[in-house]
């Protein structure tokens, strides 16, 4: 199973494409959950997918630390992504490069994280996913900071200094990138 957590905030209809193109481009959508983080003042109607867990609660800005530290408490599955809201999932079957990707870590510690248009310039991954066995081995997956931002950044720059950084150019995702409230 692979748990996907995800906040959103006031954006209900790009909420409901992120998922509708997760399971849409999934080999095996019966074995993807959602780990939905919302905040207590959203009163826009949301459509959820099957498999949905919701954490309505006070954000205070939904960073990356807030929804992965919260969501890996309930998660199912051994494998957890972070993603925002506005991500659209691009290639079929992406589900099956990044479990076999695990695969080939006979620990399962590495952060996979699937290729899109900046990845050149920013040089890192602004989505990804761990497995629970990264939290066992450090103790947390982000910074241990409240409100931090660029923990994408910080799991990055951890991965790749004991090389297990996978840029997976098998799966691509799409960041929308909206510039909002949010």
């Amino acid at each position: 199973m692979i748990s996907i957590c995800v906040p959103t905030r006031g954006r209900n209809e790009m909420f409901k494409e992120m998922w509708t193109s997760a399971l849409a481009m999934a080999h095996d959508p019966s074995n993807i959950e959602f780990v939905v983080c919302r905040d207590t003042d959203d009163t826009n109607p949301y459509e959820y997918p099957p498999n949905t867990i919701l954490i309505v609660a006070p954000q205070n800005g939904l960073f990356i630390d807030t929804i992965v530290e919260r969501g890996k408490r309930i998660c199912t599955g051994p494998i957890h992504m972070f993603l925002p809201d506005d991500i659209l999932f691009e290639t079929k079957d992406w589900d099956k490069y990044v479990l076999e990707e695990f695969d080939k870590y006979p620990d399962k510690i590495a952060l996979v994280c699937p290729d899109f248009d900046d990845w050149d310039r920013l040089g890192f991954g602004i989505v990804g996913f761990m497995h629970k066995n990264w939290e066992k081995a450090v103790g947390h997956y982000c910074p241990c900071v409240h409100g931090s931002q660029s923990g994408d950044r910080w799991l990055n720059k951890v991965a790749s200094y004991v090389g297990r950084n996978v840029h997976l150019k098998t799966m691509r995702i799409k960041n929308i990138n909206v510039r909002d409230r949010m």
